[in-house]
C-alpha cells in the first residue's frame, strides 16, 4: 500500500492518521493482531473494556478494531457488448474502524500494561 487517503504516506507515517482515542489508549490492556489471509484482511484490535457476559454467556471485553485495507468487493461483470473492457478496480482502500467484543481469554492476546500506550501501535509488526 502506498498511502492512506491518497496522501502518499508510507505505513509508518500513517499511524498518526488513524485515530485512536486517548481514553482507549489509556485503558488498553491487550492487543489482538490478525494477519491477512485469503478470507480476511489484516487487523489490529485494542482491547480495553471491562469483562462482561455476552448473549451466549461468554466473557468478552470491548475492543477498538482497525482493519487495514479491507478486502475489495468483486468487480462488476463485464459488459457483453464490449467483451474486452473490464472495469477498473480500486487499488487503495482506507482502513475501517469498528467497536467490537473480543473474548477476554483469547490465547492470541498480547498483554500490555494499562496506561503504557501513549501513541497508536503500528498496524504491522
Amino acid at each position: 500500500m502506498r498511502g492512506y487517503g491518497g496522501t502518499g504516506l508510507g505505513r509508518d507515517d500513517a499511524v498518526v492518521l488513524i485515530p485512536v482515542p486517548a481514553d482507549i489508549l489509556r485503558k488498553t490492556f491487550a492487543l489482538l493482531r490478525e494477519l491477512r489471509t485469503l478470507m480476511r484482511p489484516d487487523s489490529l484490535t485494542y482491547v480495553y473494556g471491562a469483562p462482561h457476559k455476552n448473549l451466549f454467556g461468554q466473557t468478552v471485553c470491548a475492543g477498538y478494531r482497525i482493519i487495514d485495507q479491507p478486502l475489495p468487493t468483486p468487480p462488476p461483470r463485464p459488459d457483453p457488448s464490449h467483451p474486452f473492457s473490464y472495469p477498473a478496480r480500486d487499488v487503495e482502500r482506507p482502513p475501517e474502524i469498528y467497536q467490537v467484543d473480543v473474548r477476554c481469554d483469547d490465547p492470541h492476546l498480547v498483554r500490555v500494561t494499562p496506561g503504557s500506550l501513549t501513541t497508536p501501535v503500528p498496524l504491522h509488526p
